[in-house]
């Protein structure tokens, strides 16, 4: 940031699709050239993100930069389940550097099996929301993932 002449703040956005863009962080001007954000959730949606910056001047008008688009890099298999606790639907978020076949398995407290799913992955980042979670008790329950690359269990925290 060069010149900070009646600015008030900076508003760091991002898009999955480029065109949709939501607030990711508002940062106020500190007169200082250089501002850094880390985007912790980056790749949660999509294996690439677009971000543009939103600055908004004392007499608020707006001036939008250019869209940067970042790539993230798969090295590595991972997921996530969102949100947790989970009060209706589950979203499992699967991360893969290749293509794949997967089992997944959610038991209850007890052992109990509640769902079992075979799902493709595909390289890439994957998401694959539970809708029969949205029926079960409030309590604790276990999301097993069965894969040639990787075998996981994520605890999960049922809370209507």
């Amino acid at each position: 940031i060069t010149s900070q002449v009646n600015l008030v703040h900076f508003e760091l956005q991002r898009s999955a699709d480029g065109q949709n863009f939501t607030l990711l962080s508002d940062i106020p001007v500190t007169g200082s050239t250089t501002y850094s954000f880390t985007d912790n959730d980056a790749g949660s949606v999509s294996a690439s993100e677009n971000y543009r910056l939103k600055t908004v001047n004392s007499d608020s008008s707006v001036v939008f930069s250019n869209v940067v688009m970042i790539k993230s890099n798969i090295t590595a298999w991972r997921a996530l389940v969102r949100p947790n606790p989970v009060q209706n639907v589950l979203n499992l978020k699967i991360e893969s550097p290749a293509d794949d076949n997967a089992t997944i398995i959610i038991t209850d407290i007890n052992g109990r099996q509640m769902v079992k799913k075979h799902i493709s992955i595909a390289a890439g980042v994957n998401s694959f929301p539970v809708i029969e979670s949205a029926n079960f008790a409030n309590g604790t329950y276990f999301l097993s993932i069965y894969s040639s690359q990787k075998t996981q269990t994520i605890k999960v925290i049922k809370n209507k």
